[in-house]
């Protein structure tokens, strides 16, 4: 059975080249849609031997380690011959995304490219370039959406309060009824005045608690933002491609060490 995607991703992992134009792709993409979505990049072969196993690797990474809250996994490359792309119909790989619990994207190649991952994947990108399209909703079309609806309740309370206005003002000119107007009709007005009081500050009060809830989760995202991570004093190295804790140092071993604005190769000795 096919998992859903998520509906609002934040953070989401790749599993491709560290080097090619699919990462590329897929991160100014994503933060085209929106910058706020955060990407971990597992550096994995995805061409020649071995490559399967590489790529599958990547699938376990991400569902072994639950504390990296990755909601969504995009496997990959770019186009190439069929030689190039075979990785993808290897069972290694195919054991992995259907044993997944993280829902995946493929997007292997290009529209006419078809593999075995496509076929097992939750989702199939036509494109490493079209994979956030899948995933990721425009933020400003959001924003736009919200705007909307805010203008339409805002069009329906006039239009509320207009009618109320029209009806109270034909009843105070009934001479019949003037006198139970009087007596009864102007206690009602209060009441409706008390309601729609209340209404507006129910409204408002609403739009206030959404406009926190918006603020919190925008500074909840700028929180875990890697950048603003790495500007508070911290530091990432990787040991050969991959992640220092996960890898034993060796002698010889290749260390690059990342800051907020500069990077450090080293050599273990």
């Amino acid at each position: 059975m096919k998992k859903k995607l998520p509906s609002f991703p934040r953070r989401i992992g790749v599993v491709t080249s560290d080097t090619g134009d699919a990462i590329r792709d897929i991160i100014r993409n994503t933060h085209n849609r929106d910058p706020k979505v955060e990407i971990i990049l597992y550096p994995a072969k995805v061409q020649g031997k071995d490559a399967e196993y590489s790529i599958a690797r990547g699938i376990e990474f991400f569902n072994k380690h639950k504390e990296l809250e990755v909601e969504c996994l995009i496997i990959g490359r770019g186009g190439g011959s069929i030689e190039d792309l075979w990785a993808f119909n290897e069972r290694a790989v195919i054991e992995a995304v259907h044993e997944s619990s993280l829902p995946i994207i493929s997007a292997v190649g290009h529209e006419a490219d078809n593999l075995l991952s496509d076929l097992v994947a939750d989702k199939r990108a036509s494109t490493p370039t079209h994979a956030p399209h899948c995933l990721i909703k425009n933020r400003k079309d959001i924003d736009e959406k919200l705007n909307e609806y805010k203008k339409r309740l805002d069009s329906l309370l006039v239009q509320r309060v207009k009618l109320m206005k029209t009806r109270l003002e034909s009843i105070e000119q009934s001479y019949i009824i003037q006198k139970f107007y009087e007596n009864t009709i102007l206690n009602r007005q209060q009441r409706l005045d008390e309601i729609n009081s209340k209404l507006d500050d129910n409204i408002s009060k609403y739009l206030y608690e959404k406009r926190v809830l918006l603020e919190k989760i925008r500074l909840n995202t700028e929180k875990y933002d890697n950048m603003s991570i790495l500007k508070r004093g911290y530091t990432v190295t990787y040991i050969d491609g991959k992640l220092l804790k996960d890898t034993k140092v060796k002698k010889g071993s290749i260390l690059k060490t990342v800051s907020s604005n500069d990077e450090v190769i080293s050599e273990v000795k």
